[in-house]
């Protein structure tokens, strides 16, 4: 009996060492597998973060604040840097669109005094015309707050003038224009 279970031990090894081979082969295609989906992921992740900075997703948002009103009642903005610059502000304090898509502006415009009977702001664009309008009257020295969703595309200039050309209030509470991106045009073309 002895040389019974010798020879049955003998021929049970023949089929675990093929089982061997078998389970080395498959934990080479599951390391192979996972390095290649590892590496496929930070493509990913590496193309989308080059996308990013080479163009802006929805949400940034630029606020400008007043530096003054010129002698044709074109206002002229200052702004805060920002990492991704939606606009371009030009020197006759007017701004250039640099990217396809749909944008929120919004606008307040107050006055110092009440010189004028009545003054119209309007927001308006090269391409577009009047996006925002409002008026100022010697019992309401502020528009108050003007918003839109309008498409915009590259280069666009918006200009906010006043008419007849007055003094306004320069403090970042009281007259303000600000940009959002709501939608990018240059996702959907790649």
């Amino acid at each position: 009996m002895k040389q019974c279970e010798v020879s049955d031990s003998c021929h049970g090894t023949r089929p675990q060492r093929n089982q061997t081979k078998l389970v080395c082969g498959l934990l080479f295609w599951v390391c192979l597998l996972t390095v290649s989906q590892v590496m496929s992921i930070t493509l990913l992740f590496i193309g989308k973060s080059d996308k990013l900075r080479a163009s802006p997703t929805v949400g940034p948002i630029v606020t400008f604040e007043p530096k003054e009103v010129n002698e044709s009642g074109v206002i002229h903005w200052k702004t805060q840097p920002i990492k991704i610059p939606l606009l371009d502000l030009n020197n006759n304090g007017s701004l250039t669109i640099l990217y396809d898509g749909t944008y929120f502006l919004y606008l307040q415009v107050t006055q110092t005094s009440a010189l004028f009977s009545s003054c119209d702001v309007k927001l308006k664009t090269t391409n577009k015309g009047v996006l925002l309008e409002g008026r100022m009257t010697n019992t309401s020295l502020s528009t108050g707050f003007l918003g839109r969703a309008v498409k915009l595309t590259t280069p666009d200039i918006l200009e906010v003038t006043i008419s007849p050309v007055s003094k306004i209030n320069t403090g970042n509470t009281a007259t303000y224009l600000g940009v959002l991106m709501l939608k990018n045009d240059t996702d959907n073309e790649g």
